[in-house]
């Protein structure tokens, strides 16, 4: 009996840490939408990633500095961590222009891209399910961006679109670099992020004031607080028990929304978000019942 609820605890562990993560990361993008109303985007992901790499940094001291900045495939760390920070500053481009909840909505279609690019890419191979799931969710997208009174427009969805489709390629770039240390993968992103951010200040800079740089050092912890969220409840309970509760962000988008910006997410936009949240589980269903007929099954 004791081994029993040993191992009925742990999942529900990992469930925990996992809402956690997703709420830690939504507060993250929280910060980022206030920053954005007296900083530029450019400025603001510095920030993100500064903040982030710096405590890094400094945990890890010099000699796992070293070990840390060692790999094996440098090039495609390199397009990794680039996708990942053009992924970054168009969400928090995005952030300026429509709700939390919207942008999280739309960047749900990165799993469903995910798919699009291993078939162009990787060359597998992929069912009429699943291409069924894809074509929804680029239809509940539309849905989200259709012109209309509570819709959140064309420039957005494009932005957040954009978002997802950088997001995407990392995701392709990361399993590709499967056997790599994760902790040399992180580091090199955040890295890469922070350099050449850092470049362009000079060009967006505005001195922000005290609360600006608490708000950014807290976005930037927020940060190392999500990922350390996510490592952990993928130790405590497997990824396909994990991957629905992603979609918690949505949740959390709209309460956030809703009483720090005063958001109110009108009907089409609404639908829009139902029914990409409706085909990524459905992928997400598909997986755990087996492969499609006509190839393996897409990560």
């Amino acid at each position: 009996m004791p081994a029993l609820q040993r191992t009925a605890a742990v999942p529900a562990a990992g469930m925990l840490l996992m809402l956690a993560a997703m709420g830690s990361f939504t507060t993250m993008d929280t910060v980022s939408k206030l920053l954005t109303g007296s900083h530029d985007p450019i400025q603001v992901t510095w920030a993100r990633y500064t903040f982030h790499a710096l405590p890094m940094l400094l945990i890890a001291g010099p000699a796992r500095f070293r070990r840390m900045a060692t790999t094996a495939r440098p090039a495609l760390q390199l397009v990794r961590a680039l996708a990942l920070l053009g992924s970054a500053v168009l969400a928090i481009v995005g952030f300026s222009l429509m709700p939390l909840a919207d942008l999280f909505a739309i960047s749900f279609v990165a799993p469903l891209l995910v798919i699009v690019l291993s078939v162009l890419f990787l060359g597998e191979h992929v069912g009429p399910h699943r291409w069924a799931a894809v074509a929804a969710g680029f239809a509940g997208m539309l849905i989200i961006v259709w012109p209309s009174g509570d819709g959140v427009g064309l420039l957005g969805g494009a932005v957040a679109f954009g978002a997802a489709l950088f997001w995407a390629i990392g995701l392709v770039a990361t399993r590709r670099l499967d056997g790599e240390d994760p902790r040399t993968t992180l580091f090199i992103t955040a890295l890469v992020g922070t350099v050449l951010l850092s470049l362009a200040q000079p060009f967006v800079w505005t001195p922000p004031d005290a609360a600006g740089w608490g708000l950014m050092i807290a976005m930037g912890l927020l940060g190392l607080l999500s990922h350390t969220l996510l490592i952990a409840d993928f130790s405590q309970a497997p990824a396909s028990t994990l991957a629905p509760l992603q979609y918690s962000q949505l949740i959390y988008g709209l309460v956030y929304g809703w009483l720090v910006f005063g958001d109110v997410i009108g009907a089409r936009p609404t639908l829009g978000c139902a029914v990409i949240v409706a085909a990524g589980a459905y992928v997400w269903w598909r997986e755990q019942r087996g492969p499609d007929r006509t190839g393996p099954p897409i990560p």
